[in-house]
């Protein structure tokens, strides 16, 4: 099916860039992107625990956690792929499961998690992340837009139902 394609698809994306970032060697950063006039820095930040480094310390919340909340977004998406329509629904979804899944790996199989994008920005150059990091906001705000107008649709239907 196309979900299972854009989940490979959009894991293999990011891990091909984090082993990109890995490769370089330490003197090859930051680095503008474009360059001249940068939107992005790429830099190389290994992340050890949650994001932001929360819980680094306690690897079994690191490994638990992201693993948990993974095998439930996926537990929701199989639930929801043999019915029709819902497609916003379905791509958010699976947004969310290709970041996680990429994270996933890097922190079973690196032990930490490899960012590598930062904004060009004063207040924010010290957050850096990684595309997986976008695909799950991307699908989370995506989810959020759509249960809020499903809940709006609702609360309409009721007070034309008053």
């Amino acid at each position: 099916m196309w979900y299972y394609r854009l989940i490979a698809f959009l894991t293999a994306l990011d891990l091909v860039g984090k082993s990109a970032v890995e490769a370089l060697p330490e003197k090859a950063f930051p680095r503008e992107l474009p360059p001249g006039k940068p939107l992005l820095f790429i830099k190389r930040f290994h992340n050890e625990g949650l994001p932001l480094g929360f819980f680094k310390k306690h690897r079994e919340i690191v490994l638990g956690g992201p693993l948990l909340i993974e095998s439930l977004v996926l537990l929701r998406f199989s639930t929801l792929l043999p019915k029709r329509g819902r497609k916003a629904e379905k791509t958010a979804l699976a947004l969310v499961l290709a970041g996680g899944a990429s994270n996933l790996f890097d922190r079973f199989f690196r032990g930490y998690v490899v960012d590598y994008l930062s904004l060009v920005n004063q207040k924010t150059e010290h957050l850096v992340f990684n595309l997986g990091d976008l695909f799950i906001a991307f699908g989370m705000g995506l989810t959020a837009l759509i249960e809020l107008a499903r809940g709006m649709k609702r609360l309409l239907s009721k007070r034309r139902q008053s």
